[in-house]
């Protein structure tokens, strides 16, 4: 951004500032106390001495009010407080207040004239109206978090309750182990939000991706959905922040269990749809519609309390989770029998779909095998020793009777493969040659989670404060499925493997009062995302099953099938290995002067990844055609891969090459900000953030850029060529700036004291935070064949034989030579990276609202959000990049030539194309590409670049009602009207569209940015209720008697609700698609037809899946779209504004209850026990799909499904003291 001077000017001084006084960075997650103190005719004291006193460990924090009668208490943790204020002429003043995170309290006393000995005691109420900020937040108490309904399926995760209360709040999926990163904040884009733990940041790898620490761990979670201040100001999105619980000079601690049984849930529609049809006597019909087994215990607690009084505090949880589904599909996959592992193979001859003679479908007669004279047989194998030509045709000699001899497959990695089906693989169903063997139901059999928190608070003084804390958060999963022996042991062949995922976020943080008014707060943190992927059944060796690899995963084996008869695939490839790590250091000065509270800081953050893959694991295929006949109208009948296999005959095969990568990245940026108190109706937030990333580099070089701005003389003069960093030190991201300010302007006017009018402004950057491609930006982008090679061993000749695999593996890793006459393309697509990638993307964040108190503790927040993008990084947005001009393209296209090769340049002359330079080889499209040298290897037309081409536009009016313990009533509900537009591909995904639909040509690349996205949800209510029933000891009802409190107090219900208008219809593609061009081209609107005019017709409850073709079933006509003639484009949009798949409130409706009973047992009621029961979807609703909206479907136009996650319970018992 290009600053006025005068902003520019104190730019310098900041950065100046920041670079004298070392590393700064704001912990900014902690509350404020301030206010002014007057005495009974308004004049404002000086010199008053306020202490504020932690309820819990006692810590004590003072300052003295300044000559404007103004003091702030920054700097303090969560938590209940005394405020006490003494000054010599006056009766002292004591209050006591709650603190949340980031909250600034705003607490003005007017002190009587006395003495000091006397005290007047002052209420502080609830603080909802926010008077000193004008940060839009989101906050979850412990009682909120322990009170309203939170499935524990994946394990219990705060976020769930954040994403349903939070207004402008969206997910495209939230996961154990990695769950905020794919949050939808305000209207920014996923992936570049910042989450913080006890004010750290947490972050390491994927941008705001970090394990949420063990919800007994957290006092308070947080989320900022838009204008974050300057001090929080490192974010292109949201900013969460979670808080942890301290000990405190009592002991207290927690123990729960929660389970989940599918006793307790409902069946889905779709289930209960085809339950109806089932047979009495059908019992796989009945068992695969009844409800599935869904089960998972959950346990833990915590416990914290004093190790010196008032002084030194500890605070630990555990948490673990299990959730195991060993359920079978019978007979669902195919292993060879115990006559087959002996080499007779004659029940193919009669156990496949077909027996008999092969015939041929066009004439009516058998196949003759021209080796023999005789009918081919299906099932029939074949002695590859015997292949041969005869007139024309690949035939081979049939071993007798379909038995192979046993001195014929004697090598010992078949002899170890069959020992290995003799023991753990045998046939479960003996009848039949296929589907004679069960697989796992579910693709995650066992999941895991074992979690750990513990924190460590120390009173060094009055004014000196330390706390350390460490999570530990370890998923382990097993994905995969295959051959499974058992769940314990599935036993070598399996293609399950083990998703290890721990994750270590560790922390200090020191606070010191270095006067009264000027506090520093230093902090450095650590974080480590690890993600290990392994087959699981490893041994020391894969040479131990005979194979020349020093693997420690068995082979993958790939089979073909014939005749019905096809072996279940076995192994594993996965062997992978990603630690992404990050070193965080922060510091802040908070000074208070006059009406000024001024905070100056920034932060280091130091990035790294460790990744490995590949692992040497080989890799075989065994096909039915090898050493046989190669007709390919026969070779679906005859044949056997598993046959092959026994005797050794490899088809291909290749070896994982392992790719080491690690990139390295820095990050640095710092603040100044103000809060100005103009005078007690008015506050001022003014705030300044400066962003510098540094290039980055990767470990030994290993890095590689296809740049578009070199020239390989092979290539002629068209520009884009391999280059290659030379070292460590080297790096393409060579285009820096300094410039990156970002303003931050707001404030509060109190109108009246029920009356608040807020607005702000910001301007933030957006953080690059990835290292891996796939979620933007990536860095660094690799292209494996020219660092760590390939080893294959490629077979294209039908019938034949690559190896036998008793000689062992003969292939070897082939490294590319890296200069810059490479020509190459290989398997990766060709990456640019821009040297300005450093030049972060823009997000413009405004703000503009009231709040109005309605009743005591009851607000009515009415505000307007908007969000505005630019030069945002989107990879996708790029792909354009190498395609030729449309008309250009269409007259070849029409003319027939788009596929002929030009190999000189009279072939170009006679296509009408240019011949782009001497030794050109490849297709004619590629002669018209910006860049023919990419698009002639390998059809590698989609060049992918990081240039920031990226944008959004997001507008929204929320109307939110808050209340805090009002009549024992917890609220927190908003109404969201909304409307989202941009390029963001994360964003495209469209109800009724198919996925992440392209553009489809280069004319929607500036287009997009206008595209209404796929996640726009134009209303949306969601929030949350609490509320404790009036009955029972101190309530208004039923309070008297022991045993009428035991039986009608304590009851608490909590809901959660969402409800959302669906999103627009989605793309319309044509029928036709360009060959190498974007090939998604659209359809066209029929003759009076467009956009705006067309409608949904479809408004029943009942959809026919029997038959999906039911006239009842269709939504829309297929007469309203029309084929483009060929060379043209459609003219239908990406997505539709105005038609919209259910566009009512309910057809995004979802409802969770819980209903909890405490009871209060010792002394002073210190035990607290609650038992309480859970249900998410309470009321069991399904959505009716949207229509197919593939011309290429014949059920084009109609409703063909129904979805929703059908209801389910849980039952949890806690106690705590």
């Amino acid at each position: 951004m290009h600053l006025p001077r005068k902003f520019q000017g104190f730019g310098t001084f900041l950065l100046q500032a920041f670079l004298c006084t070392g590393v700064l960075f704001a912990q900014a997650d902690r509350a404020t106390v301030t206010g002014h103190v007057s005495d009974s005719t308004g004049a404002l004291i000086s010199g008053v001495n306020v202490i504020v006193k932690d309820a819990n460990t006692g810590a004590t924090f003072t300052s003295l009010t300044n000559a404007a009668g103004v003091y702030s208490i920054t700097g303090l943790p969560i938590g209940d407080y005394s405020v006490q204020m003494s000054h010599k002429g006056f009766k002292d003043s004591k209050s006591s207040v709650h603190l949340v995170a980031t909250q600034v309290q705003a607490l003005d006393v007017s002190m009587e004239i006395g003495s000091s000995n006397e005290v007047v005691s002052v209420s502080a109420a609830p603080q909802l109206l926010e008077s000193d900020t004008s940060t839009i937040t989101n906050t979850l108490e412990e009682e909120a978090l322990r009170d309203l309904p939170l499935n524990a399926t994946n394990g219990r995760d705060a976020v769930q309750l954040l994403v349903q209360s939070t207004p402008s709040a969206a997910k495209s999926g939230i996961s154990g182990n990695q769950v905020y990163s794919t949050l939808y904040l305000g209207g920014a884009n996923s992936w570049t939000n910042t989450a913080y733990v006890d004010g750290v940041d947490a972050g390491a790898g994927p941008q705001g991706a970090i394990a949420t620490p063990g919800l007994e761990a957290i006092a308070e979670t947080q989320v900022m959905t838009g204008n974050a201040s300057a001090e929080l100001g490192s974010t292109g999105g949201g900013v969460l922040l979670f808080e942890l619980k301290s000990g405190s000079n009592k002991i207290h601690g927690s123990a729960f269990e929660f389970l989940q049984n599918e006793a307790l849930n409902a069946n889905s529609w779709q289930n209960n749809y085809f339950l109806a049809g089932c047979a009495s006597n059908d019992a796989t019909c009945i068992r695969s519609n009844s409800r599935p087994r869904d089960r998972f215990n959950d346990y833990g607690g915590s416990l914290g309390g004093p190790l010196w009084k008032n002084r030194t505090f500890l605070f630990g949880d555990y948490e673990y989770y299990s959730q195991t589904n060993d359920t079978l599909n019978p007979n669902s996959t195919t292993v060879p029998t115990a006559r087959m592992l002996t080499g007779d193979f004659s029940e193919l001859l009669t156990g496949g779909t077909q027996q008999g003679n092969v015939v041929n479908a066009a004439t009516g007669a058998a196949f003759i095998n021209p080796c023999t004279g005789l009918p081919y047989q299906y099932g029939q194998i074949f002695d590859p020793q015997t292949q041969k030509v005869v007139n024309g045709q690949t035939c081979a000699t049939p071993f007798a009777n379909n038995v192979i001899p046993s001195g014929r497959f004697t090598s010992a990695q078949t002899q170890n493969i069959i020992g290995i089906y003799q023991k753990y693989y045998k046939p479960t169903l003996n009848s039949r040659i296929y589907n004679n063997y069960p697989t796992v139901v579910s693709n995650t059999p066992s999941e895991t989670k074992r979690s750990f928190d513990v924190k460590l608070d120390h009173n060094f003084s009055t004014a000196h404060h330390l706390s350390a804390s460490f999570d530990y958060v370890k998923w382990v999963s097993v994905t995969g499925g295959g051959l499974v022996s058992t769940l314990s042991d599935p036993g070598p062949l399996s293609q399950e493997w083990s998703n290890n995922t721990p994750n270590f976020i560790a922390r200090v943080v020191d606070n010191y009062t270095i006067t009264p008014n000027l506090l520093n707060t230093f902090g450095v943190g650590y974080s480590s995302t690890q993600y290990t992927q392994v087959p699981v059944n490893q041994v020391a060796s894969a040479s131990v099953y005979g194979f020349n690899s020093d693997s420690t995963a068995f082979p993958t084996i790939g089979f073909s099938s014939s005749n019905g008869v096809g072996e279940q695939n076995l192994g594993t490839s996965v062997d992978s290995y990603q630690n992404y790590y990050g070193y965080h250091f922060q510091d802040t000065v908070a000074w208070q002067h006059g009406n000024h509270s001024y905070k100056f800081g920034g932060q280091v953050f130091l990035q790294g990844l460790n990744s490995n893959s590949g692992g040497n694991i080989q890799n075989y295929n065994f096909s039915n055609v090898t050493g046989g006949p190669t007709d390919t109208s026969l070779t679906p009948y005859v044949g056997s891969a598993f046959a092959n296999l026994l005797l050794g005959d490899v088809q291909s095969a290749s070896q994982n090459v392992p790719e080491p990568t690690y990139p390295r990245q820095k990050y640095i940026n710092a603040f100044a900000q103000d809060d100005w108190k103009v005078n007690t109706r008015l506050t001022l937030n003014l705030g300044l953030t400066w962003i510098f990333t540094f290039a980055g580099h990767q470990q030994d070089g290993h890095w590689t850029n296809f740049d578009l701005t070199q020239q390989n003389p092979l290539w002629g003069s068209y520009k884009g060529a391999w280059t290659f960093a030379q070292n460590s030190g080297s790096t393409f991201q060579t285009d820096n700036t300094l410039r990156q300010f970002a303003p931050h302007l707001g404030g509060a006017y109190q109108l009246t004291s029920k009356l608040l009018v807020r607005a702000s402004y910001g301007l933030y950057y957006v953080p690059l935070g990835e290292f891996n491609a796939g979620y933007g930006y990536g860095f660094p982008s690799q292209q494996g064949e020219f660092w760590t090679g390939t080893n294959i061993v490629p077979n294209n000749i039908p019938g034949s034989t690559a190896f036998n695999w008793g000689n062992g593996y003969p292939g070897t890793t082939v490294l590319l030579q890296r200069s810059i006459t490479q020509t190459s393309m290989g398997n990766d697509a060709p990456f640019y990276i821009s040297p300005k990638t450093l030049h972060l993307g823009r997000a413009q964040n405004f703000y503009a609202g009231v709040q109005y108190e309605l009743a005591k503790n009851i607000i009515l927040d009415a505000r307007y959000m908007g969000s505005l993008g630019s030069a945002l990084h989107d990879n996708s947005e790029s792909v354009g990049i190498n395609y030729p001009d449309f008309n250009t393209y269409s007259h070849l296209l029409t003319s027939g030539h788009i596929n002929d090769t030009i190999s000189s340049a009279a072939d170009a002359a006679n296509d009408g194309v240019p011949y782009p330079y001497q030794g050109f080889s490849g297709p004619a499209y590629a002669a018209i590409a910006p860049i023919p040298q990419a698009a002639s290897f390998n059809n590698k037309i989609v060049l992918e670049t990081d240039q920031q081409i990226g944008s959004s536009s997001y507008n929204a009016f929320v109307a939110e009602v808050k209340a805090r313990s009002s009549h024992n009533l917890n609220v927190d509900i908003s109404y969201t009207l909304s409307h989202l537009e941009g390029s963001n591909l994360a964003h495209r995904s469209a109800p009724g569209g198919n996925g992440l639909y392209g553009y489809q040509s280069a004319a929607d690349i500036p287009a997009s940015h206008g595209f209404v996205q796929g996640t726009d949800q134009l209303q949306v209510v969601t929030g949350y209720i609490t509320y404790q029933l009036p009955f029972g000891n101190g309530q208004a009802f039923l309070s008297k008697g022991r045993l009428v409190d035991a039986a009608v107090g304590g009851w608490t219900v909590g809901s959660s609700l969402t409800y959302g208008s669906g999103g627009p219809m989605g793309t319309v593609n044509s029928p036709v698609q360009y060959p190498f061009f974007f090939q998604n081209q659209r359809d066209n609107f029929a003759p009076g037809v467009t956009a705006d005019n067309i409608k949904n017709h479809f408004h029943g409850h009942y959809v026919d899946l029997a038959n999906t073709s039911d006239p009842r079933n269709q939504d829309f006509s297929p007469s309203l779209f029309t084929t483009p003639t060929l060379g043209t484009l459609g003219n239908t949009p990406y997505n539709y504004n105005h038609w919209r798949w259910n566009p009512g409130l309910a057809s995004d409706a979802s409802e969770s209850v819980s209903l909890s009973k405490a009871f209060a047992m010792g002394p002073e009621g210190r035990f607290k026990a609650t038992i309480r029961a859970e249900f998410y979807n309470v009321f069991n609703r399904h959505y009716i799909n949207s229509p197919d909206t593939n011309p290429n479907d014949t059920t084009f136009g109609q409703v063909t499904g129904v979805s929703g996650t059908p209801r389910n319970g849980q039952l949890a018992a806690r106690v705590q003291w």
